[in-house]
């Protein structure tokens, strides 16, 4: 698989998350062009993604961009539960339990 373009969520001006630098570290390396995004943008479906597309973000955003692909989670529920009971990733081990 080819990886034509990522996007990568923001915290707000450019503000971004120890994974989200060294992910941004590794495209640059690659020459892979980048779009910034927060999670307000990818709700409003802002973003012009494809099948060549990396996503890097959390679980909320990652699941928009699923829908938007029109593909369907390999998690299913659970990203709506984490997403609507605000559970990080890091405060329960059984997470991917469905």
């Amino acid at each position: 698989m080819v990886i034509s373009q990522a996007f990568i969520q923001e915290q707000g001006n450019e503000l971004l998350r120890q994974e989200e630098r060294r992910v941004v570290e590794e495209l640059n390396r690659r020459r892979i062009p980048i779009t910034f995004y927060t999670e307000k943008r990818i709700r409003r479906r802002q973003l012009s993604l494809d099948y060549e597309s990396l996503v890097v973000g959390d679980l909320p955003c990652i699941s928009g961009a699923l829908k938007q692909l029109s593909i369907i989670s390999p998690l299913g529920n659970t990203i709506k539960t984490i997403a609507t009971k605000g559970f990080d990733i890091d405060d329960d081990p059984l997470i991917y339990e469905s």
